[in-house]
């Protein structure tokens, strides 16, 4: 029956080997589950950085932009070709002035924390699509209270006026005749007077705008109704294997012990594959930790930069925020590896010391020795 018992130990060996190299990277995946699956630390992370680059506001910004000046006469209206022009002319302080009255950094912060919010809810129920309801009131009441400031900041970074330019000003009379007014900054009283009226002007228009925007409702056609369901089913099973992986790993260790172990001291020493799981874990977590500032960067140059642009930064510093997330629990789960590791190992070099003093000291003594 030796061959069987060394059968067994060659299993448990290859057991114990397949738990030392599988185990930290199994609790790396459930690390990075916790984290990308958690909305208030996704939220929390991204809507920080995103917020504080103001390339990331100006994006908005321009969207927002588009928006107020589009329209059918848009390529004709002399405020839409106003408000263009000025915002080209914006300086860099111009524009983090603006950026500070139209988008403060808690309001997209607190707008991305409702998208992400809505989308991890919609992981979890039974709705076709993610409902998002994005309350906009906040940026609305924000815009009506510095809009002045806004078209000031607006209309002074526009060119001075010319001799004819000033002349048409001075025809046009009134903003009764707007198609003669020319694109530069209009003189007193005409600059007073523009302000005033965006003061009873966009009020209104705010007042037709949603306080909410339904973006799960774009999301609703037949089309995209297939796909949504895929990447729904897709993304639990990636949640279920992210978090769970860890579980069969560490039951084919605890198989392997009782296949090995012979005697205490055998049962003990089995601790060394948690000793060598355990230094392998604390060297992926060390290893994070120093590589905060270069794989990010490294990884978002790779693969993402000619599609950030602007918001390469912001990124590079996303992913070395996550990836530190990423390293401090899993440094936890090492110590809770080397600690019972090391103490099986220490109690098993214990136990063979003490059987063979006790062995030793048990030992006849022969009579030539007496002699």
């Amino acid at each position: 029956m030796i061959w069987i018992s060394r059968i067994f130990r060659g299993l448990a060996m290859l057991l114990a080997l397949f738990f030392v190299f599988a185990f930290p990277l199994t609790l790396v995946g459930r690390d990075i589950g916790q984290l990308v699956f958690d909305p208030e630390a996704v939220s929390e992370v991204v809507s920080e950085n995103l917020a504080e680059n103001p390339r990331f506001s100006l994006s908005i910004l321009n969207q927002f932009t588009r928006f107020i000046t589009s329209g059918e006469d848009a390529d004709t209206d002399p405020v839409a070709q106003l408000v263009r022009l000025g915002l080209r002319s914006l300086t860099q302080d111009d524009i983090g002035e603006l950026l500070n009255l139209t988008l403060p950094p808690e309001l997209i912060a607190d707008a991305f924390v409702q998208i992400v919010s809505g989308f991890y809810e919609w992981l979890d129920n039974d709705e076709p699509s993610p409902t998002i309801q994005l309350n906009v009131a906040p940026l609305k009441a924000n815009f009506d209270i510095n809009q002045r400031a806004v078209l000031e900041t607006i209309l002074n970074a526009l060119p001075d006026c010319s001799a004819e330019q000033m002349l048409n000003y001075a025809l046009s009379g009134d903003f009764g005749n707007l198609e003669n007014l020319p694109v530069c900054k209009p003189p007193e009283p005409i600059y007073s007077e523009f302000l005033n009226l965006a003061d009873i002007l966009i009020p209104a228009w705010l007042a037709t705008l949603p306080d909410t925007l339904d973006l799960g409702q774009q999301l609703q056609s037949p089309e995209q109704a297939g796909q949504l369901d895929q990447l729904k089913t897709n993304l639990l099973r990636t949640r279920s294997l992210l978090r769970w992986a860890w579980l069969p790993v560490l039951i084919v260790y605890i198989i392997s012990i009782p296949m090995w172990a012979r005697s205490w001291p055998s049962l003990f020493a089995w601790g060394w594959p948690l000793v060598l799981s355990g230094g392998i874990s604390l060297l992926i977590a060390l290893s994070l930790w120093l590589s905060t500032a270069g794989v990010p960067q490294l990884v978002v140059a790779l693969f993402f930069e000619n599609s950030l642009g602007g918001l390469f930064d912001s990124f590079r510093v996303i992913l070395a925020d996550l990836v530190t997330l990423i390293a401090r629990p899993l440094a936890l789960q090492s110590a809770f590896q080397l600690v019972p590791g090391i103490l099986g190992v220490v109690v098993a070099i214990v136990l063979v010391y003490l059987r063979r003093r006790n062995a030793s000291t048990s030992m006849p003594v022969s009579p030539t020795a007496l002699e």
